[in-house]
């Protein structure tokens, strides 16, 4: 954790970020190193921490080559929470997730526009990405006109 030397922190009772990427063996399963466990990803990212940057291509390869499996067309069984324009909302995505119920249990579908105008999209992407590799069949995610070179460069994912 972060040291506050000045013992200055307005909130005494936050805990400070984490001053450390996550280590892999607490990030990915023991069992399937490429699979991330997205509940330890969940809270560390809540927990404003980064991770590293081998960490997260390694879930953008492995996200990318589930998507590139599926056909453009998908079939969805019920019951379905359907979910729009996330826009970076980190901490909406997470209240929803505890809200609507785990991806194991329920099917999601993602309507795209996870980046942009809000400040966490990375942090959105990188959970998606996690949920989709743990629940391949149960996460679907499209992509939206905000996952577009042209409007990342006029917001703020580029």
């Amino acid at each position: 954790m972060l040291q506050d030397p000045l013992g200055d922190r307005k909130v005494k009772d936050l805990p400070p970020p984490p001053i450390k990427p996550l280590a892999d063996d607490a990030l990915f399963e023991k069992g399937d190193k490429n699979v991330p466990n997205w509940k330890v990803l969940q809270n560390f990212l809540r927990a404003e921490g980064d991770l590293s940057k081998a960490q997260t291509a390694k879930i953008c390869r492995t996200t990318i080559d589930i998507l590139k499996k599926e056909p453009n067309l998908m079939q969805i069984e019920e019951p379905v929470v359907i979910v729009g324009d996330v826009h970076g909302q980190y901490y909406d995505v997470c209240h929803m997730l505890e809200k609507a119920g785990k991806p194991g249990d329920i099917n999601y579908l993602f309507l795209g526009d996870f980046v942009d105008r809000g400040i966490y999209g990375t942090e959105v992407m990188l959970l998606l990405m996690s949920l989709k590799i743990n629940y391949p069949q149960n996460v679907i995610l499209l992509r939206g006109n905000h996952e577009s070179r042209s409007m990342t460069e006029n917001f703020t994912f580029r």
